[in-house]
């Protein structure tokens, strides 16, 4: 019986492929055949996709803020 061995190198770069990263501010939505998949959304951490057959959108969690300027008020009389 033959010896099967683990290309690793080989296989590396298609995994690659697969892999995404969320930050811990992050999550990811994941569609597939644009659908939603089960289990909501995804991270933080790692997870990985099926390229062509899966698509994801990253959802930032962090409040945004902004400065609203001062506003004139207009009385008729």
């Amino acid at each position: 019986m033959k010896e099967q061995k683990l290309y690793l190198p080989y296989y590396l770069p298609i995994i690659m492929l697969f892999k995404q990263v969320v930050q811990e501010y992050e999550r990811s939505v994941i569609f597939r055949l644009g659908r939603l998949r089960k289990g909501g959304a995804k991270g933080p951490g790692i997870f990985f996709i099926i390229p062509c057959i899966d698509t994801y959108r990253k959802v930032d969690l962090r409040t945004v803020s902004f400065d609203v300027p001062p506003q004139e008020v207009c009385i008729e009389s």
